[in-house]
């Protein structure tokens, strides 16, 4: 058996099963007898309870807005017969204008009250909805491109939640807005009944969705392995066509769910676009029709390229809707093109043109009938999203096995030439591998010489700057003592008791900047920029004491630092906490009302020792709490500091074993603080 005639039976049986579903398609799309319309008349729709799904086709009386400006009240002063009966579903085609729908429920007393009104398709801009006496319930509105956050229900169609209540009969007015084609089909479900049919035409949907990624995956090896055209045609056709299905069936809006307004028309137009010139593309590259009119196929390439151009002048200037109906005036003339040369190559017994037919002939037919449908030529009640899927799939599979066909013949002739070329470029290869072997290590050598001396100088540089500005940060509190207590000298120099409480601070400053710089040295000598501690027993509270009259002496003024703190002993090293206490003290001082109080308040437990220092500043919001503690960062432009004490004051905190935290509310103040361990594992001085 040759491989058109399996595929020629394989199409057959496929196009069979398609006939079976659209029957059974139609058969569930038509309306139970008991709510069937009066000849003539349009009936309510009567709700049972054992109907859990109700399409209104046939229960839906149109009225077309040319002038898009009624509203609600206008439209509910209109007479009845303004109102034209419909005799399936509503659908204008590309007619500029609002489209209100009035629908009228009419529920049995065994008929649940809550019930779903679901709106296809999923592409419109805009579905209102609106009761049809006055304040009997606020009005709805869903645009599916924004405002996902404010939707009833986050399906990909429009939904709204119906309650029915006790009243027996109630109408409502849809209004419907659209850029394009202007349709809508609205359908009542239960909801119990809704989500388990989501679930299955989501799962019909995501196979058909996943069938295309394998198949786009499959033909980009194909690709990659003979480099042939047609195989990127095939890619862009089946990869434009499963994003215009996820746009078409709202897949891709549900995902996005965007707030702001999303331009799907446009990106639907523009997939759309790549479809037809991707199916154009594969016809020429597998029909090959050049063979036989090689001037029409020129002129059909040139009216391809003008319809590109043309589309997309249009989609900038945005005038989406008629770059939409040139867009499908193109398709359907093409698909119609396409056929009848494909039929008349056939005729010619052209095998490619043959395998063509087989392959497009059901998703062709589909697709003109969906083009006549948006043009509002033609109704038809099928599920058009069911069948064109089902259409997809035969079709991805017919065309897969005449291109795996083709392939065997393609990696034949490949395969020759490889192994015609492999023995010249394997000699060449091995000589070329050497040669880039030398000259990689060769350079490896050289780049990490390279990087060695960037890093040390860059090393350097950190290590020098940082001791800089460490060294000038430290050296400004002893400065400052000797600055205050040479003041006081000057202004009260004539007290015995004060010049010598006053020369014995000016020594203790003068003995801290020498620690300093001798502690800097050591550094130096030592680890560059680290710190290394020198612990010992001391009294803690003697300590804070000793911060205190230094910071006191710094800040003249009140006596604004309020102490609590128990006698007991710690092993710390006693310069590095006193500078970090030091620190948080004049920045509470520094960042707190002139007459506001400092406190420093230490608890003890058996996690360790707290030692808390709470200020009445304007605070730290929150955005700021976690830089505050970097290098040279500053919270207040106006106050002098190179934005190095509380970082010094966490690198102090991390050297003892423990750490600093910080609480703070914007307006109120801040706490800090110091949590060190009973047992610190520093090295003994």
């Amino acid at each position: 058996m040759t491989f058109a005639g399996t595929t020629q039976r394989l199409t057959i049986g496929l196009i069979l099963l398609l006939v079976v579903g659209m029957l059974s398609v139609r058969a569930q799309a038509e309306d139970p007898p008991s709510i069937a319309p009066a000849s003539g008349q349009l009936s309510p729709v009567t709700l049972t309870a054992n109907a859990p799904t109700i399409a209104l086709n046939g229960h839906l009386a149109q009225y077309l807005d040319d002038s898009k400006q009624r509203d609600i009240a206008a439209i509910r002063q209109l007479p009845a017969t303004a109102f034209r009966p419909l005799p399936g579903s509503a659908n204008v085609g590309y007619r500029d204008t609002v489209l209100w729908l009035r629908i009228t429920l009419q529920r049995s007393a065994d008929a649940p009250a809550i019930w779903w009104l679901v709106v296809g398709p999923a592409y419109l801009d805009r579905v209102s909805l609106f009761p049809a006496l006055a304040g009997q319930e606020p009005v709805r509105e869903i645009a599916p491109a924004r405002n996902w956050s404010q939707r009833e229900l986050p399906a990909r169609h429009v939904i709204f939640a119906l309650d029915l209540g006790s009243q027996p009969q109630q109408t409502f007015f849809l209004r419907v807005e659209n850029a394009t084609a202007l349709q809508a089909s609205p359908v009542l479900w239960q909801p119990q009944a809704y989500l388990p049919h989501s679930v299955r035409t989501a799962l019909l949907h995501g196979g058909a969705l996943m069938t295309a990624l394998v198949i786009v995956l499959i033909n980009l090896f194909y690709w990659f392995s003979l480099r042939q055209p047609i195989f990127l045609w095939y890619i862009t056709f089946v990869g434009s066509t499963a994003l215009t299905l996820m746009q078409i069936e709202g897949y891709l809006l549900l995902l996005l769910q965007p707030e702001a307004p999303f331009p799907d028309k446009i990106l639907l137009a523009l997939s759309q676009l790549a479809a037809a010139l991707s199916f154009y593309g594969l016809f020429a590259a597998f029909v090959k029709p050049q063979r036989y009119w090689p001037g029409s196929c020129r002129l059909a390439g040139g009216l391809t390229g003008t319809v590109l151009v043309s589309v997309m002048l249009l989609l900038l200037l945005g005038q989406t809707g008629t770059a939409v109906q040139i867009e499908w005036g193109y398709v359907l003339c093409l698909f119609v093109v396409s056929m009848t040369g494909s039929c008349l190559m056939a005729l010619r017994r052209d095998l490619r043109a043959i395998r063509y037919l087989l392959c497009f002939s059901v998703l062709i037919l589909l697709i003109i009938l969906h083009a006549l449908r948006l043009f509002g030529l033609v109704d038809f009640p099928f599920d058009f999203s069911t069948l064109f899927v089902v259409a997809c799939l035969i079709h991805w599979v017919l065309l897969q096995l005449v291109i795996v066909d083709d392939i065997k013949t393609l990696r034949r002739q490949h395969e020759a030439a490889r192994d015609a070329a492999l023995a010249k470029a394997l000699a060449m290869e091995q000589e070329l591998e050497q040669r880039v072997e030398q000259r990689t290590a060769e350079l490896e050598r050289v780049e990490q010489q390279l990087r060695r001396a960037l890093e040390d100088e860059k090393e350097t540089n950190v290590a020098h700057h940082q001791f800089l500005r460490l060294v000038s940060h430290e050296f400004m509190t002893p400065l400052s003592v000797m600055a205050g207590s040479a003041e006081m000298l000057s202004d009260r120099g004539d007290d015995p008791e004060l010049r010598e409480r006053v020369v014995r601070r000016i020594e203790n400053a003068t003995a801290k900047m020498n620690a300093l710089v001798e502690r800097a040295l050591q550094i130096d000598r030592n680890e560059g920029a680290v710190w290394r501690a020198n612990a010992q027993e001391v009294r803690l509270d003697n300590l804070i004491a000793q911060v205190v009259q230094s910071c006191q002496s710094v800040e003249p003024g009140p006596d604004r630092i309020a102490v609590a703190c128990p006698a007991l002993e710690l092993r710390v090293d006693p310069e590095l906490l006193a500078i970090a206490l030091q620190n948080l003290l004049l920045n509470a001082l520094k960042y707190s009302p002139p007459q506001a109080p400092v406190a420093i308040r230490v608890e003890q437990d058996s996690d360790g020792l707290r030692i808390h220092v709470r200020d009445q500043g304007d605070g730290i919001p929150p955005s700021r709490q976690q830089a505050i503690f970097g290098k040279y960062y500053r919270h207040h432009d106006g106050h002098p500091g190179l934005g190095l004490g509380l970082y010094l004051v966490d690198l102090i905190m991390r050297l003892h074993g423990g750490r600093v935290t910080l609480v703070s509310t914007p307006g109120t103040g801040s706490c800090f603080t110091l949590h060190l361990p009973l047992h610190s594992d520093l090295p003994r001085g």
